[in-house]
């Protein structure tokens, strides 16, 4: 990853994303309409959710909670 140096950490996770969202549109594309079957479209969404989007999500809740607790102890000192 030498060649994001340059990219916050934020915009880093905004590209990974993107770039991972863009595997599962080629996967699904790539895939005959009549191989994909509902449930395997949906366990391998699941996957990706589990893997990619919620670590990601979680650590966007963690931020906002770490500033709302940071706010309201400097609004508690003042």
């Amino acid at each position: 990853m030498r060649h994001y140096k340059h990219i916050a950490p934020e915009e880093r996770e905004k590209i990974l994303l993107l770039h991972s969202q863009n595997c599962i549109m080629t996967y699904i594309e790539l895939r005959a309409l009549a191989e994909i079957s509902q449930q395997s479209l949906v366990s391998y969404l699941g996957i990706l959710w589990i893997t990619i989007l919620l670590p990601y999500r979680l650590k966007r809740h963690m931020k906002l909670a770490e500033r709302t607790a940071v706010l309201s102890i400097s609004s508690l000192t003042q």
